[in-house]
């Protein structure tokens, strides 16, 4: 049974990328409190009225629909599938499997860890990439110092903001792909195919997938549904459909080896599903596999991670470079 939920690791909760810090401390504590409650015995419907009745904002007007929707006698994982915005996939699935096998409290409080783990990585992220951001920004200072020192602040501002124009344009280009690559193919493959990042950002995918089919399959839930749902918590448009692709074959009375032999996935993930299969050890071993592959992403994102400071500060270094060889090069020119 899937006893304690998914793992709080790195990669556990990026089913929703574009979360802000707010929403994902909001999430966080809507799940401890509801697992409180749940675990306590308290309904679900009076578990969420009472939530409700605290939260704010987006997320506030989410769990109210579940509050609705859960006196409508609807499951609960299928009210969070409505708020896409709220609640990742990732959540929605490994929720439907904890209400089959009867884990939500649990689940729910492995969610709110994963959530707690989220934010302190974005705030390592957010202490790492301030260096090198304050760094890349402080190089347009001596590009355009010689309009300061001449006194002409306007033009010396206007260079900085020139110079740091495309770097802004950059941030929100990334920013935007990240979130088109959710639902779109040409986004998605993009980035993906991004040398590091684009291995880094699969992984996360191929962890999401293992553990939220481990616990559809812990859960007892129908082979080709789970493999369609877990697919669906992959997070890319593009994984999603070869992941999906096996439940037709799977529907035929295939295997799920021979089904998923042409779907993509990683070595080691299939050999854990392949001998899963046999041994009736799928979700153990999935489970297993995505933990030490997860480990092996958080490894190469640190390392990637602490290479911005030292690549931000060799920047700024030919920058200033660049202006003294310049200066020194004007100052000892003999004019003709």
């Amino acid at each position: 049974m899937l006893a304690d939920g998914p793992p709080a690791g790195k990669y556990a909760g990026h089913g929703d990328p574009g979360a802000s810090h707010g929403t994902m401390r909001a999430r966080r504590v809507f799940y401890e409190g509801l697992a409180a409650m749940l675990g306590a015995g308290i309904p679900v419907r009076t578990a969420l009225a009472q939530a409700a009745s605290g939260a704010r904002g987006s997320l506030g007007e989410a769990v109210r629909h579940l509050e609705r929707e859960a006196g409508r006698g609807r499951p609960l994982a299928d009210a969070m599938e409505e708020r896409p915005g709220a609640f990742p996939r990732v959540h929605v699935e490994l929720v439907r499997a904890a209400v089959t096998s009867g884990s939500v409290d649990r689940t729910l409080r492995a969610l709110a860890a994963t959530e707690a783990a989220e934010e302190r990585n974005i705030g390592r992220v957010a202490v790492r990439v301030a260096y090198p951001l304050f760094v890349v920004h402080f190089a347009a200072v001596p590009l355009n110092i010689a309009a300061l020192v001449q006194g002409h602040f306007l033009r010396f501002l206007g260079g900085c903001v020139a110079f740091w124009i495309p770097i802004w344009v950059l941030a929100g280009g990334a920013l935007l792909l990240f979130r088109r690559a959710r639902t779109g193919g040409g986004a998605a493959r993009f980035l993906l195919g991004i040398p590091v990042l684009g291995g880094i950002l699969r992984d996360g995918a191929y962890v999401r997938w293992a553990r939220v089919f481990a616990a559809l399959e812990d859960a007892g839930v129908d082979a080709a549904l789970c493999t369609e749902r877990a697919a669906a918590a992959a997070g890319y448009a593009v994984l999603e459909r070869d992941l999906a692709a096996p439940a037709a074959a799977i529907r035929r009375g295939v295997s799920r080896a021979e089904a998923f032999a042409r779907a993509g996935l990683p070595s080691d993930l299939y050999q854990a599903l392949a001998q899963g299969e046999v041994s009736g050890t799928i979700a153990e071993g999935l489970g297993r596999a995505a933990a030490a592959r997860e480990e092996a992403a958080s490894a190469r994102s640190d390392a990637v991670m602490n290479l911005l400071p030292a690549a931000a500060t060799i920047l700024a270094g030919l920058v200033v470079a660049w202006v003294a060889i310049s200066f020194f090069a004007k100052a000892y020119t003999v004019p003709r």
